[in-house]
Formats: C-alpha cells, sequence, structure tokens
C-alpha cells in the first residue's frame, strides 16, 4: 500500500493503492464553538469518549465501534469540527507537511491536539532503533498531542485499543518521524 503524493495547482494529490485522489486543505466548520477558546480542547475532549474502544486494522470508517489509528484520528476531527483529513497515517502526514503553518521533527515543539507521526514498531528500547534514519523511514502510526508529553491513539488489540501512553523514554519517542497543527 504505497502512497506518492505529488502536488498540481497548489493541492496535494496522492495515489494510494492505486487510487488517486485530491487532497485539499480543511478547516473547522465555523457553526463549531471552540471549548475554551481552543478546538484542540474540542478534539481531545471528543478522544476521550472513546477511551477503550477496540483497536482494528483496516476499521470500517463509517462507525465508531472499532478504529485503526488514522481512522480514530479522522474520525475525531471529522465529526468533532467537520475536518475531512486523509484516511490513512503516511496521507495525513502528507496533509501535514504540505498545509500545516506549524510542521516539526522535534517533539518539543509539540501542541496540544497535533498530529503525532511514527515509523514502525520494531521493539521497546532504544537499542531497537539504533542506526535506523527515523525521518527516512515510512509512517505506520499516529495520534494526537494531548500536551504534558502524552498522546491519545490507538494501537494493536493486545494493549487495549484506545487509550493514552506516556512518549519520552519509550518506543513513540524513538519512532517519531514528525507532528504538525491542522488547526490553524
Amino acid at each position: 500500500m504505497k502512497n506518492n503524493g505529488q502536488l498540481d495547482n497548489g493541492l496535494l494529490t496522492v495515489n494510494y493503492s492505486g487510487v488517486s485522489s485530491t487532497i485539499h486543505p480543511v478547516y473547522p466548520n465555523p457553526k463549531v464553538k471552540a471549548v475554551n477558546g481552543s478546538y484542540a480542547n474540542n478534539v481531545v475532549n471528543k478522544g476521550w469518549q472513546y477511551y477503550g474502544t477496540p483497536y482494528e486494522y483496516g476499521s470500517d470508517r463509517s462507525k465508531p465501534n472499532t478504529f485503526d489509528c488514522s481512522d480514530y484520528t479522522r474520525w475525531l476531527y471529522l465529526y468533532t469540527l467537520g475536518m475531512d483529513l486523509p484516511k490513512t497515517s503516511s496521507t495525513q502526514w502528507d496533509y501535514v507537511k504540505k498545509y500545516s503553518k506549524h510542521k516539526y521533527y522535534d517533539l518539543s515543539q509539540a501542541k496540544r491536539g497535533d498530529l503525532l507521526f511514527f515509523m514502525g514498531y520494531r521493539g521497546y528500547q532504544a537499542k531497537d532503533y539504533s542506526g535506523i534514519n527515523v525521518k527516512a523511514q515510512t509512517v505506520q502510526h499516529c495520534g494526537i498531542y494531548i500536551g504534558d508529553g502524552k498522546i491519545l491513539h490507538t494501537a494493536s488489540q493486545k494493549t487495549g485499543g484506545v487509550r493514552v501512553d506516556k512518549i519520552a523514554g519509550t518506543h513513540l519517542q524513538y519512532r517519531f518521524i514528525g507532528g504538525g497543527q491542522v488547526l490553524q
């Protein structure tokens, strides 16, 4: 399932598994009121409502009864703010690289509500990622930064589905490729 992104007339066109589509910039629905002055709060608050929802790779993107990582992030932005983000973690990363005014490759720059992107899992310890140019790896996981060094995301069924994990000193820190805001 390879994704090849190209720019055409300032829009991002992606080819994912042989299907080509153009990704347009999306914005929060102006009718949605920001919780405590921040749309990030809308997304994070909604995210907590799905805590413990089972993980399913390739989940049905029309229902919130199971999620894979990109379905979860897309669902939260779509159903809280009306922002229809791309469907896969790699195309969400392409979207952030193209349209975000705050994209970064250093976790210390993460802000509440940002999307974070990671390479595939190779183990729990830093040594499992030794010698790997992480930034050159393919994005295989994503989640939402909630602040205080933590991520709200979903991962394998063995680990409970939607959950919160700390990033520093864990495999998530070693796998981090980049991140950015989709809320401008």
